[in-house]
C-alpha cells in the first residue's frame, strides 16, 4: 500500500512539474510581465484568505482523520464538524476580501480578478483534500488532477492568446477549483455523508487556533514576499520574481512527494506508539529528500539561464539571477517538510510549529524590508531563501531536543559528492561547444546519468533501486495486457 502511494504521489509530483512547464511559460509570453504580474499579485492575497479561512484544517484534518479511520462514528463527525468550521470562517473571510479590495487601491484596479479570487475561496471548502489524503487515496487524487490539468491545458490554448486575457487566465484557475470540488464532493459520500446534526465544533477551536496562528504567519514569509514587491516596485518585478518561484517550487514537489504519502502513516504509528516504525518512515523520508533534492538545486543554479532563456523568452532575463538565489530552498524546505510536518505536526506538537513560524515570520519581514527596495526581485529571492534556512534550523533545533529519532547525515553526504560532478561535466561541455539548446540538453541528460549511476552502483542508494523496482513491477503488469 504504502509503495503504491509512493508511486502514484510521485507520478503527481512529475505531472505538476510538467503542467507548469507548458502553463505558466505560455502563459507569461502571452500576457507578459505586466500582466502575468497583475494574475500573481491577486492570487497571493487570495492564497493569503484562502489559507487563513481554512484554519489549518488541511493540516489538522490528514492527521485527524487518519487516527479515526477505524472509527465510523468518529470518523463521520470529524469529517462533518471540519467541512462545516471551514464552511463558516470562508463565508466571513469572503466579507474581509470585498472590503479589503473596495479600499485598497492597488487591489481594487484588479477587482475583475478579485471576483475570481473570492469564487476560489468558495470552491476550496469543498475540494477537501485533506480527507482523501488522510484516508491515503492517492490513487484517486493522481487520476483526478490529471484529467482536471489536462483540461486546464485544452481550456488556456483555445481561448488565451493575447495580453488582456488575465481574467481568462485566471478564470480557467478558478474552473480547476470548481470542478476538483465537485469531484471530490461526490467521490467523498462514497466514505461518509456530509451531516449537520449533532456536531460538537467546540473541541476542535483550540488545536485549530493554534494552528490557525501558525498559518497566518506562515502566510506572511510564503506569500508576503510576491505582496510587499508588488506594493513597492510594481507589478513586473513581481512578474520576474514569480517566474523564478514557479522553476524552484515547482521541484519542491518532487522533494516533497513522499513526504504528503508518510503524514497519515507517522500519525497513526504516532497513535500506536511505534517509535520503531516512525524511525523508519523518517530514515526514508530524510533519504528521499536529498537523494532528488541536492541533485535538482546544484543543477538548478547551473542550468538557470538556460531554463528562463528558452521556457519564458528573452523578456525574462532579469528571473535568472533569483532563480539561482532560490535554489537552495529546494533542499531546505524538503528537509523542514520532515521536521515540521512529518515530525512536530504528528506529534501534536502544534505550539512548537507556532514558534517556528513567528520566528521565521519576523525574519521575512525585516529581510523583505530591508532588501527588496535596493534589489528588487533579487533582494526577495535572498529574503525568501534566508527566511527558509531560518525556519528549517529552528524547527530542527525542537526535533533534536525531542530524542525520538536520529537522523544520519551520509545519505546528504553522497548526494553531494554526486551532484559536485555537475560542475565538472558542465564546465567541460561547455569549453568544448558552444552553448546552444543541444548542448544544454546534453549537460542535463549526463549529469543526470552520471549521478544516479553514481548512487545505483557506487552508493547502492535504496530509494533509487526501490524506484527501478516499481517501474518494473508496472511495466511487467502492462507488458501482458498489450501482448493480448
Amino acid at each position: 500500500m504504502l509503495k503504491k502511494n509512493i508511486f502514484f504521489n510521485f507520478l503527481l509530483s512529475v505531472s505538476q512539474i510538467l503542467f507548469s512547464l507548458i502553463i505558466f511559460p505560455y502563459a507569461s509570453r502571452t500576457l507578459g510581465p505586466a500582466g502575468i504580474g497583475s494574475v500573481v499579485f491577486i492570487d497571493s492575497i487570495t492564497q493569503i484568505f484562502l489559507l487563513i479561512a481554512a484554519l489549518g484544517i488541511p493540516i489538522y484534518g490528514i492527521r485527524e482523520i487518519s487516527k479515526a479511520r477505524n472509527d465510523p462514528e468518529k470518523f463521520a463527525s470529524l469529517f462533518s464538524e471540519l467541512v462545516v468550521i471551514h464552511l463558516i470562517c470562508t463565508a466571513l473571510f469572503v466579507v474581509g476580501y470585498i472590503i479589503v479590495a473596495l479600499f485598497v487601491k492597488e487591489i481594487y484596479i484588479h477587482f475583475n480578478l478579485v471576483i475570481i479570487g473570492l469564487f476560489i475561496l468558495v470552491c476550496n471548502v469543498f475540494t477537501m483534500e485533506w480527507f482523501f489524503q488522510g484516508i491515503e487515496q492517492f490513487t484517486y487524487i493522481t487520476k483526478r488532477t490529471l484529467l482536471v490539468r489536462g483540461t486546464f491545458i485544452v481550456l488556456l490554448f483555445i481561448f488565451v492568446h493575447k495580453k488582456g486575457d488575465e481574467a481568462l487566465y485566471y478564470g480557467f484557475t478558478a474552473a480547476s477549483y470548481l470542478f476538483n470540488a465537485l469531484f471530490n464532493f461526490f467521490y467523498s459520500r462514497k466514505y461518509v455523508k456530509l451531516s449537520f446534526k449533532g456536531l460538537d465544533l467546540k473541541k476542535h477551536v483550540k488545536p485549530l487556533v493554534i494552528i490557525l496562528c501558525s498559518n497566518i504567519v506562515m502566510t506572511v514569509y510564503l506569500l508576503m514576499d510576491n505582496t510587499i514587491l508588488g506594493f513597492i516596485k510594481g507589478e513586473t518585478p513581481v512578474g520576474f520574481y514569480s517566474t523564478a518561484v514557479k522553476i524552484a517550487k515547482i521541484s519542491i514537489t518532487i522533494v516533497t512527494a513522499l513526504g504528503a504519502v508518510l503524514i497519515p502513516q507517522i500519525s497513526s504509528a504516532y497513535k500506536d506508539k511505534d517509535f520503531g516504525k516512525i524511525q523508519s518512515l523518517i530514515n526514508k523520508s530524510f533519504n528521499f529528500v536529498c537523494t532528488f533534492g541536492v541533485p535538482i538545486c546544484i543543477g538548478m543554479i547551473i542550468t538557470g539561464p538556460f531554463l528562463i532563456g528558452i521556457i519564458f523568452g528573452k523578456a525574462f532575463t532579469p528571473s535568472i539571477l533569483p532563480l539561482q538565489l532560490l535554489s537552495p530552498i529546494i533542499i531546505i524546505i524538503g528537509m523542514t517538510n520532515i521536521f515540521v510536518w512529518q515530525i512536530l505536526s504528528p506529534l501534536g506538537m502544534d505550539k512548537k510549529v507556532l514558534t517556528v513560524v513567528v520566528f521565521g515570520m519576523i525574519v521575512s519581514l525585516v529581510l523583505n524590508f530591508a532588501t527588496i527596495p535596493y534589489f528588487s526581485q533579487n533582494g526577495a529571492a535572498i529574503s525568501n531563501t534566508l527566511t527558509e534556512l531560518t525556519v528549517m534550523v529552528s524547527s530542527f533545533i525542537f526535533v533534536r531536543r525531542l530524542k525520538i529519532v536520529t537522523l544520519d547525515i551520509k545519505p546528504l553526504i553522497y548526494s553531494g559528492l554526486g551532484s559536485a560532478l555537475f560542475f565538472v561535466i558542465a564546465y567541460a561541455i561547455h569549453h568544448l561547444f558552444a552553448q546552444t539548446i543541444i548542448t544544454e540538453v546534453c549537460v542535463i541528460m549526463l549529469c543526470a546519468g552520471v549521478y544516479f549511476a553514481f548512487q545505483l552502483y557506487v552508493v547502492k542508494n535504496q530509494i533509487i533501486l526501490s524506484v527501478i523496482n516499481m517501474v518494473k513491477s508496472k511495466l511487467i503488469k502492462v507488458a501482458p495486457l498489450n501482448n493480448q
